[in-house]
C-alpha cells in the first residue's frame, strides 16, 4: 500500500511589541518546510522499495508455502556455435530453512527438477527445451536450503533446436523453470524472469 504524503505547513504568526506595534513577521504566512518535506519523501520512497521482494531478474515466489526466489544466470551474448552455460539460481529467501522435494538424485544435479527454455522474442514459439529427449529417473530428494543460501542447477545449449538443428544468429528468449514438490500430492513450477540472448555470426 503505498504512502499518502500530505505537504506540511508552519503558521507563524507576528506578536506586537511593547509599542502595541507588529514585530517579526507581518499576518499570517504559511512557511513550507522544504527539509522535513524532503525527509518525508524520501522515507516514503525507501518505504515502497522495501515492499519489492525480488532482485534482479529473480523472482520471489511460495514453492508450496517456502519463500524462495529463482533466477537465471545466462551470458546475454554469444558467438554462432558456442556452448551456452545456463544456471538457475534457487535462494531461500526468507528467515528459516526451507526443505526443498526436488526430482532426481543430487549427485546427478536433481535433473527431473528443472529445465531451461529458448523462444523466438514475442512469441510462445518453443525453439529448444533443455529436458527435450532426455531421460530422469523417477526419484524424488530433499534438499535443504539456510536462510540466505543457495541451490545452482545447471545445463548447456549447443545452441541447436529441438530438432537438433543449427539455430540462426539473432536475439533469443531464455528462461529457467523449477518444479518443487512430490507428484503423490502437489508440484508447484516456477519460472524465472525472461532473459535476453543476442548470437552473432
Amino acid at each position: 500500500m503505498g504512502t499518502v504524503i500530505r505537504p506540511i505547513m508552519a503558521v507563524v504568526r507576528g506578536h506586537r511589541g511593547a509599542t502595541g506595534g507588529k514585530t517579526g513577521v507581518k499576518g499570517h504566512h504559511s512557511v513550507l518546510l522544504p527539509a522535513l518535506l524532503a525527509a518525508l519523501l524520501l522515507a516514503s520512497s525507501l518505504a515502497l522499495t522495501a515492499c519489492d521482494s525480488s532482485e534482479g531478474g529473480s523472482r520471489t515466489q511460495p514453492a508450496n508455502g517456502q519463500p524462495i526466489a529463482v533466477s537465471l544466470d545466462v551470458q546475454p551474448q554469444a558467438s554462432a556455435g558456442e556452448t551456452i552455460a545456463l544456471k538457475l539460481i534457487v535462494r531461500n529467501v526468507s528467515d528459516r530453512t526451507v526443505k526443498l522435494a526436488l526430482g532426481g538424485q543430487e549427485s546427478e544435479g536433481f535433473g527431473g527438477s528443472h529445465d531451461f527454455v529458448v523462444t523466438l522474442p514475442g512469441t510462445t514459439t518453443e525453439v529448444w527445451r533443455w529436458s527435450h529427449g532426455k531421460a530422469f529417473q523417477a526419484i524424488l530428494s530433499f534438499k535443504t536450503l539456510k536462510p540466505g543460501k543457495e541451490l545452482v542447477l545447471t545445463g548447456e545449449w549447443d545452441q541447436r533446436d529441438n530438432q537438433g538443428q543449427a539455430v540462426a544468429p539473432g536475439t533469443y528468449i531464455v528462461r529457467g523453470v523449477l518444479r518443487e514438490g512430490d507428484p503423490s500430492k502437489q508440484v508447484q513450477t516456477l519460472e524465472t524472469e525472461p532473459s535476453t540472448l543476442s548470437i552473432s555470426r
